[in-house]
């Protein structure tokens, strides 16, 4: 599979078989595009067409963005590499193409990489959703590491589609990968538990649904210790289900969850506290989900996924994160009140114990070599002055166990 993206096979139609309207599971050939519908493409497309040997959309009903040399990347970018999508006129529909075979629907979401659009993928005739990455021309370095991570990503997703071809693993499969208007494109399944969260007004699931979805993860986490990767960001909407399935997982839990977004991945042996790679990222974990090792500067290895997935299990029963810390300090406080202090060969390892040990917390070591703490953290909350149980709000004492087992420092 290159760049580029697969190639179909599939047989051009005959004239008499083009869609009048341009749009339809048909494919075109590009000639008879231009011939029939050249007045709905501007310029540059006119132009760009005849790279491609199919043409399945091409946005005929969007309001279309004439191009500008000196704008960034011909105008289809904003200053900070982000693809400008097109709408319909008047609506707030999007109807802009990608690669003249994806129709683009909806943004589903937009972080510092790029977006994920949800689009209909008119060759296969399917929802997908398309990770868009910023722009790899654009000069700035962090645009040029976004890219960077997303070649990165999909290394890991090309190794799993390998060891995982018969999906018995849980873990999303790329359907393939293409450069359009010098913006990587990854192409997957449509999936969402958030989805499946809100429907249950965020008020948490029932244990059952919660250990059937545990199930399935810790089949994905299988695979990725097998393969010594490490997810790197696991958090309630990376585990995502179909959203055929969500009615399903909440009457009768029989949604298959699936774990997403390899963004922040790296192998164990290449783990991103490294100098080099710290360059790519701007963090490992979301800070909820964000293991004692990370904030205390410790290496790691995949284990912090065990982590992230236990506090995932607690917020998917109670509806709310385990430790809500507003920033690192707060987090290490939150996870201080339940699960005490940090055995002592933890902060002895870390690099940031200055940072946290010296501006936060007073240590000091008795003559029985003995760790003390002294907190200066505004959240005056005591060490292992709460329960997990009473955290997570359940008396089921194995569902409490297995978290326990996850959190272990």
């Amino acid at each position: 599979m290159s760049l580029q993206g697969r190639v179909s096979n599939t047989p051009m139609p005959s004239r008499a078989q083009l869609p009048m309207s341009g749009e339809g599971l048909e494919i075109i050939f590009k000639v008879d595009c231009l011939l029939h519908f050249g007045n709905k493409l501007t310029t540059f497309e006119q132009s760009e067409i005849l790279k491609y040997k199919q043409i399945w959309y091409f946005g005929s009903n969007a309001s279309k963005r004439e191009t500008n040399e000196f704008k960034n990347n011909n105008g289809f970018d904003n200053e900070q590499g982000f693809y400008i999508k097109v709408f319909r006129p008047h609506q707030q529909t999007i109807n802009d193409h990608l690669h003249y075979r994806f129709q683009v629907i909806e943004e589903l979401g937009k972080g510092s990489f790029g977006q994920v659009l949800k689009c209909h993928d008119h060759k296969l005739d399917r929802t997908v959703a398309v990770k868009l990455i910023r722009n790899k021309r654009r000069s700035v370095f962090l645009t040029r590491r976004f890219h960077q991570q997303a070649l990165m990503e999909v290394e890991m997703l090309d190794k799993i589609l390998r060891k995982d071809t018969k999906n018995l693993y849980n873990v999303v499969h790329m359907n393939e990968y293409f450069y359009f208007r010098n913006h990587l494109c990854i192409c997957f399944e449509l999936l969402g538990l958030y989805e499946a969260l809100k429907r249950n007004n965020f008020g948490g699931m029932s244990l059952g649904t919660i250990r059937k979805l545990n199930y399935h993860i810790l089949q994905s986490l299988v695979l990725l210790y097998k393969e010594k990767i490490i997810h790197c960001d696991l958090k309630p909407v990376s585990p995502l289900l179909n959203p055929q399935e969500n009615i399903l997982l909440l009457k009768n839990s029989q949604s298959k969850c699936k774990i997403i977004d390899f963004g922040s991945s790296c192998h164990e042996d290449k783990r991103c506290w490294s100098v080099l790679l710290i360059l790519v990222f701007s963090y490992i974990q979301s800070r909820f989900y964000r293991a004692p090792e990370v904030i205390l500067g410790i290496p790691y290895s995949t284990l912090i996924d065990m982590w992230s997935l236990g506090c995932i299990l607690a917020e998917l029963y109670t509806g709310n994160p385990l430790f809500p810390g507003e920033n690192e300090h707060e987090q290490l406080s939150y996870i201080i009140q339940v699960l005490d202090y940090p055995p002592t060969h933890m902060i002895a390892n870390s690099s940031r114990k200055s940072y946290f040990f010296g501006q936060i917390y007073k240590i000091s070591l008795d003559s029985n070599n003995k760790l003390t703490v002294t907190s200066k953290c505004r959240r005056k909350s005591k060490p292992a002055s709460k329960s997990l149980a009473s955290a997570v709000g359940s008396n089921d004492t194995i569902f409490v166990d297995f978290i326990a087992k996850c959190l272990e420092l």
